[in-house]
């Protein structure tokens, strides 16, 4: 529940510049003046250290390949179960591997043990558009 609330809180932060501090009962003045770039700075770390989290790590691939099985998965069976056409079934499997990826840096930003990646959301939207690539081929 607890991680729930924190992705719902990210989206209103997100969608209409709301900081959470608004909803605990902080001053007015005090919320106002952490704005978006502060919010999403401390809650999901001002950046992957680069020195722990390399461009080509091992969990970079790990990102690239899941998405790319994900996006052509999710994809097929849309396709042959679903009854939706080729590109109606691709923006789906697409969709979903990024909500996947998405939701993974989300809950690995609301950590404090881990950190939220944009290196490995990168990974992720390259796996997809593998995945996107080979569901074009004829």
């Amino acid at each position: 529940m607890f991680l729930f609330n924190k992705i719902l809180i990210t989206a209103l932060v997100f969608l209409f510049g709301l900081h959470p501090a608004l909803f605990a009962g902080e001053a007015h003045l005090q919320a106002r003046q952490n704005n978006l770039n502060h919010y999403f700075l401390m809650h999901f770390g001002a950046a992957s250290d680069s020195l722990s989290d390399p461009w080509l790590g091992s969990d970079k691939g790990l990102h690239l390949a899941g998405s790319l099985m994900c996006t052509v998965a999710v994809s097929q069976s849309m396709q042959r179960f679903g009854h939706t056409t080729k590109e109606r079934a691709r923006i789906i499997g697409a969709s979903f591997s990024l909500g996947l990826g998405l939701g993974k840096e989300v809950h690995d930003g609301c950590r404090t043990d881990n950190f939220f990646s944009y290196k490995d959301l990168l990974a992720d939207c390259l796996g997809i558009a593998l995945g996107w690539g080979l569901l074009t081929i004829p």
